[in-house]
């Protein structure tokens, strides 16, 4: 093995019954297998373990898609000198470093293209496996769309900045080759909101062998959802798609700056529920300052307006509410406690008031009961109540 490495990180998701590969360098498959060796490393969802490599000296490439990852590789870093690291990938993203790095540590916020002078899209999209995995596992993989975070880039909670002009994808060529025919496949298409005007880009989508189904996000606006469905309807894969609410009331969405209302996102689930998906996905948080009781009054009615999602089931993810550094927000909550790891500051649980404490528990309550006969599958792993933790 040569003293160079490209490290992307897999978990083994019991629950979910498949592998999630963050495969982070499939894109530029050939420009790293010409410079080094891909290694895979596993980790969990909380994993801060010190990663063991096979050389003392030499250089290690790292794709991080989560935030735990860049601390594995700060306390890598530490315990081997010898090694240069240099960490790119979406876990960077919005982290504030507030601390010296180890000398031999440093970040890219650009490709890889971009970081060894080469093309975007140079060469063919390809995807590596981890040792661990069998013909007949199940797969969950990116495919990358586009070098934007999000193109609305406007929500105030949001501190993830829009890559605008970077890595924008015209042609899929995603190659999975015969030695791929016998896993099972979920694949996301890689892009935080697909814009309206790029989903024709989705008609290119291979129908794959045992393809359980294509996954990605996108706005709940009118035109993406009704170019969507076109799209759709032409391919025989499934997909499973969706947003974020947050807090599905207009004057909340107004405090956010969401850019959405009731109306149209009613007519978006709609449109969305006449189509055959594999699942429809929405996601929703909890831990505001600002809560009012019209506020509840007006999510009920979001629910009472909800379709019934008869052929496949709307599920909804309870996120606790951080706020991340350099975000709109930021500054205007009062400090529970501040997350900082390392010399990566990744922003601080808010505290709320006796009053927001209540207004928030009446919200999930809302939320259960609500969703009962719509066909709602409510996920609230991250949370206990109203309460936030890490």
């Amino acid at each position: 093995m040569k003293n160079v490495v490209f490290i992307q990180f897999y978990t083994n998701s019991e629950e979910m019954g498949r592998w999630v590969l963050g495969n982070g360098f499939s894109d530029t498959y050939d420009i790293c297998k010409s410079k080094g060796d891909f290694l895979w490393i596993e980790t969990g969802r909380d994993s801060e373990d010190i990663i063991e490599l096979p050389f003392k000296t030499g250089t290690a490439y790292v794709s991080c898609c989560m935030g735990n990852q860049l601390v594995r590789v700060w306390k890598t870093a530490l315990q081997n000198p010898e090694i240069e690291f240099v960490c790119g990938g979406p876990g960077l993203i919005g982290v504030e470093v507030i601390d010296d790095l180890p000398a031999n540590m440093k970040l890219s916020y650009n490709s890889v293209e971009w970081y060894f002078g080469y093309p975007d899209f140079t060469g063919k999209w390809k995807l590596s496996l981890p040792d661990a995995v069998q013909a007949g596992d199940k797969l969950y993989f990116n495919y990358g769309l586009d070098g934007n975070h999000c193109y609305w880039n406007k929500c105030s909670y949001c501190n993830r900045p829009s890559w605008k002009g970077q890595r924008k994808r015209k042609i899929i060529d995603l190659e999975l080759d015969d030695y791929f025919q016998d896993y099972n496949k979920l694949i996301r298409i890689g892009t935080e909101a697909l814009q309206p005007k790029d989903i024709y880009l989705l008609k290119q989508l291979p129908d794959l062998p045992n393809l359980w189904c294509y996954k990605l996000n996108f706005r709940f606006d009118r035109k993406t959802v009704k170019n969507f469905k076109e799209v759709a309807t032409e391919l025989s894969t499934p997909f499973v798609g969706g947003a974020s609410f947050e807090f599905p009331t207009d004057r909340m969405w107004k405090v956010m700056n969401k850019g959405y209302n009731l109306d149209e996102v009613i007519e978006c689930l709609e449109i969305l529920n006449d189509i055959d998906m594999a699942m429809i996905t929405g996601g929703f948080m909890l831990g505001w300052n600002c809560l009012i009781n019209q506020d509840i009054d007006d999510l009920k009615q979001f629910f009472q307006r909800l379709p019934v999602f008869r052929n496949k089931k709307l599920v909804l993810f309870i996120w606790p509410m951080y706020v991340f550094p350099g975000s709109m927000i930021d500054g205007k909550y009062d400090i529970d406690h501040k997350i900082i790891k390392g010399p990566f500051y990744f922003g601080y649980v808010p505290k709320i008031s006796f009053e927001q404490e209540v207004l928030n528990d009446k919200v999930l309550k809302v939320i259960e009961e609500y969703s009962k006969g719509k066909n709602i599958d409510v996920h609230k792993e991250w949370i206990k109540s109203w309460k936030i933790f890490e």
